[in-house]
């Protein structure tokens, strides 16, 4: 079934480069195929690929350790008035 498609978008010229995946992935549905994709986003940190999730947790981790040292410096502070 999707080598049959392929022939034909080839042989009609409607496909003359190189299909990427979400070129891919339009054919397949066009043809009644559903496929589930996963997916990553990643993006630079500190010179290495890291997924954004990560990233986000990262920064949520680091927000939680600020806001933390925030309580603990408004205790000292009111104890000591």
């Amino acid at each position: 079934m999707v080598v049959e498609k392929l022939a034909e978008l080839l042989q009609s010229g409607e496909v003359t480069e190189i299909i990427d995946g979400g070129k891919l992935l339009t054919l397949f549905r066009s043809i009644g195929i559903r496929v589930k994709v996963q997916t990553t986003i990643k993006v630079e940190q500190d010179g290495k690929l890291v997924s954004w999730s990560d990233k986000l947790k990262g920064e949520t981790d680091e927000l939680k350790e600020e806001t933390g040292e925030l309580k603990e410096e408004s205790k000292v502070d009111t104890l000591d008035t």
